[in-house]
């Protein structure tokens, strides 16, 4: 009943033990805008530099297309992979008759995107079929 005639902020002071006011409504140590950049600066949406290495690695991965891809990412995909890395192929791997109108769409336009470069890059195409992928 003591605590009646006292204001809230000095019971708040009084429960308080560590003689300093806490923030209510976040993790302890936690502030605001104060997320770790890794090493980005402040450009959060900007791609980190990748080592040679990295990006041939990344490469030889094919791109797999389903039947409800987007053609136009997909093709964004292919345009990036020959842009960041000259001498790499990507390849694009489909299954089905769906999946493979997908990547024929977007192969297509990711040759039309590269053909509108200057220097114009030109992108041939080169099917295998392989038995048994499933």
């Amino acid at each position: 009943m003591a605590n009646l005639d006292q204001s809230l902020d000095d019971i708040i002071k009084k429960n308080d033990t560590r003689g300093e006011r806490r923030v209510v409504g976040r993790a302890p140590g936690a502030s605001r805008n104060n997320r770790p950049t890794r090493g980005r600066g402040n450009t959060p949406y900007t791609r980190p530099a990748r080592k040679q290495e990295d990006a041939e690695m990344e490469a030889s991965d094919p791109f797999k297309v389903s039947g409800t891809s987007i053609p136009q990412k997909v093709a964004g995909a292919i345009c990036n992979t020959v842009r960041e890395s000259p001498g790499a192929i990507p390849g694009v791997m489909a299954t089905g008759p769906a999946a493979i109108n997908q990547a024929i769409k977007a192969i297509a336009i990711a040759r039309k995107y590269l053909l509108e470069e200057s220097p114009p890059i030109y992108l041939t195409v080169q099917p295998v079929f392989e038995k048994d992928l499933r």
